[in-house]
């Protein structure tokens, strides 16, 4: 969970080899939250599984996805288990060449976490 200003403003979830949620509030939005929990998700599935990460995009969210590495590979729906109609997804893969960090432990990745990322020091006078 991502928070500003003591209130929740983003979170992602993953499971070994798959990003399963991405959020951010409109108001956190074009600071660069996003990346970093897409980052961060990619990384986390990506952890202690051996091949690809795959996400269920929503089609709002499609080209997201493909500007951090992910390709369509089909249509899918998603259904919410508690009933309803199904929504539309894209069913993409990581491009294994794109990701964006070397591989850790998920307890590595965990360290040391915060939003908004610390600012540097100013340089001394």
């Amino acid at each position: 969970i991502a928070e500003m200003e003591g209130r929740a403003v983003g979170f992602v979830s993953s499971v070994p080899g798959e990003l399963t949620r991405l959020f951010i509030r409109p108001e956190a939005a074009g600071k660069g939250l996003g990346v970093r929990l897409v980052r961060l998700g990619i990384e986390l599935a990506a952890a202690d599984a051996p091949g690809p990460v795959t996400v269920q995009a929503t089609l709002n969210a499609q080209s997201f996805y493909e500007r951090h590495g992910f390709r369509f590979q089909g249509d899918g729906a998603y259904e919410h288990g508690t009933g309803g109609i199904p929504v539309r997804v894209a069913n993409m893969v990581l491009d294994p060449a794109s990701q964006p960090f070397t591989p850790r432990s998920a307890a590595q990745i965990m360290e040391n976490l915060t939003w908004p990322p610390a600012q540097p020091a100013p340089p001394p006078r």
